[in-house]
């Protein structure tokens, strides 16, 4: 089942990047809907951010409960999407939305732009080999 087909407005309550789902708070104060990151109408990768004004359509899942369906920003725009690149929050003091940061995605956390551990050796620490090949010993 589908609504009437009329789109409608809403905020969003929060919504998981990692898990690729959340909420939205409905405009004319009836029950949040859940939202599936596939409902994102939008180009690369599909978020929403916590706050954000959406438009959507109202749908009938499989399971017999209301759900949002091809959701996009105010006038039918582009969604805004989620700031912090993953599910995990922003990172903590002045770490950014990368891996580095705490968050799940790309950036580093403000480390110079490093991704993940920054390719150092997780035994010694120091940079250009790996633990594998560390000269140090305690090969896991």
């Amino acid at each position: 089942m589908t609504d009437d087909g009329a789109r409608k407005s809403g905020t969003v309550k929060w919504f998981n990047d990692t898990k690729g789902f959340g909420f939205i708070t409905p405009e004319d104060g009836s029950e949040d809907l859940f939202v599936h990151q596939s409902s994102i109408r939008t180009d690369g990768f599909r978020s929403l951010g916590d706050g954000e004004s959406v438009e959507y359509l109202v749908e009938e899942g499989s399971d017999g409960r209301t759900k949002a369906a091809d959701v996009t920003g105010p006038n039918e725009g582009p969604v805004q999407g989620s700031s912090r690149g993953g599910g995990g929050g922003g990172g903590g003091r002045g770490g950014g939305g990368g891996y580095g940061g705490g968050g799940g995605g790309y950036g580093g956390g403000g480390r110079g732009g490093s991704r993940g551990g920054g390719g150092g050796c997780y035994n010694c620490g120091e940079e250009g080999h790996f633990s594998r090949e560390c000269p140090n010993g305690s090969n896991r």
